[in-house]
């Protein structure tokens, strides 16, 4: 799927199953091609309340941007409880990635780290331990922009993007399950919510979460190439 200004893909509130993280361990991530600029690129989100995810005390959720506007372009992933700014910023520098294509995933343990996963190493973790509350909220998942659609739009490509929420906790294999993801396309059913392949449909192949496009984006032929393995 290829995005650009006043394009994104979106699924309300009221019509998700599975998407609140509430207070539980997370996974999500997916490829992305992210074209460089100066603006804030925001590649997923979900909170309520005005701004970027955590412009004001009172939002709940999270967000992955591409800080355009900041000198070392980072991508920061950030959440919050809804507490005065209880936040966490996992970054990586672009110059660490690929031109093109790169795999990107973050998941964390809520009582210790958050971790960047990117074309299967990890590049950053930080602890997230002090946003301890609930980031369950009223807000829509959205893939390309922020929360009320207005700026943040992410210009570039995605493909097979997916969500997880371990009840149970993080997996101990987690980086196994990351390694799969990467080398093989093949997701874990633990813990697993969602899959959106972007291959000519924005549905959810693994959930009910159907996503629908805003601004006309296009489909695109242009895909991620790496040596799979099957075995």
């Amino acid at each position: 799927l290829v995005s650009a200004s006043s394009q994104y893909a979106t699924i309300a509130n009221a019509s998700q199953t599975g998407l609140d993280i509430g207070t539980n361990d997370f996974m999500f991530g997916g490829w992305y091609n992210i074209k460089i600029g100066s603006a804030i690129q925001v590649l997923d989100c979900k909170y309520s309340g005005t701004g970027y995810a955590v412009s004001n005390a009172s939002n709940v959720g999270f967000d992955l941007l591409y800080r355009g506007d900041v000198a070392n372009k980072p991508l920061q992933f950030r959440l919050t409880d809804g507490t005065t700014n209880a936040t966490c910023a996992v970054n990586t520098q672009v110059a660490n990635l690929t031109n093109g294509w790169n795999h990107i995933i973050i998941y964390g343990r809520r009582s210790e780290k958050a971790h960047f996963i990117v074309n299967d190493v990890e590049v950053s973790s930080a602890s997230i331990s002090t946003v301890a509350g609930s980031l369950t909220n009223t807000g829509a998942y959205m893939i390309g922009t922020r929360s009320d659609a207005t700026v943040g739009f992410m210009n570039g490509f995605v493909r097979n993007k997916f969500f997880y929420v371990f009840t149970s906790g993080l997996p101990s294999n987690i980086r196994e399950i990351c390694d799969d993801i990467y080398k093989r396309n093949v997701y874990s059913t633990t813990g697993l919510v969602s899959v959106w392949s972007f291959n000519d449909v924005a549905t959810d192949s693994v959930g009910v979460n159907n996503l629908t496009l805003t601004g006309s984006p296009s489909y695109s032929t242009q895909a991620p190439m790496i040596a799979r393995s099957t075995a």
